[in-house]
């Protein structure tokens, strides 16, 4: 879902939920929920700092790809 690639790329990044939403014109509890939403589709935590570290890695590789 698009939508959710986003909200994960900002998470990433390390903004918090409220400047999240204020970029992606969102209240920050909706961005909690795609927060929880997206470790429940990846069976994930974010709050691990080793899979966050891999995921920020796996989308840049994505990124990439697309540009190649």
């Amino acid at each position: 879902h698009p939508n959710l690639l986003e909200t994960l790329e900002k998470i990433l990044s390390g903004l918090s939920f409220k400047e999240i939403g204020t970029q992606l014109y969102l209240h920050h509890k909706t961005i909690q929920l795609r927060k929880q939403r997206i470790e429940q589709i990846l069976n994930i935590s974010l709050d691990c700092y080793e899979t966050r570290t891999a995921l920020v890695t796996a989308l840049q590789l994505l990124k990439i790809l697309k540009l190649s």
